[in-house]
């Protein structure tokens, strides 16, 4: 079972336990070479740990419950850094 859908089938129960928040380290497709914090790319998922429908419906499904989520998002890419 894919990371993502793994977390989703464990929301119920953080729910039970009255989690309000659920944080997920970068999920994105890295080359690994910062514990995947090396980004490559922001608008995908690495098929290691799922697909973009996957993500969608463990965030809609933490949001039905009232659940929040918090997404890690280094300020920096493999491609280089972003400035704000």
């Amino acid at each position: 079972m894919p990371v993502i859908a793994g977390i989703e089938s464990k929301v119920d129960y953080l729910n039970d336990l009255k989690v309000d928040v659920v944080w997920l380290s970068p999920f994105y497709p890295s080359p690994m070479k910062d514990f995947g914090y090396d980004i490559s790319d922001y608008r995908n998922v690495d098929q290691v740990y799922g697909t973009l429908d996957d993500i969608r419906s463990l965030v809609s499904k933490l949001h039905d419950l009232g659940m929040s989520n918090f997404t890690e998002e280094p300020v920096h890419t493999a491609l280089g850094l972003i400035c704000h």
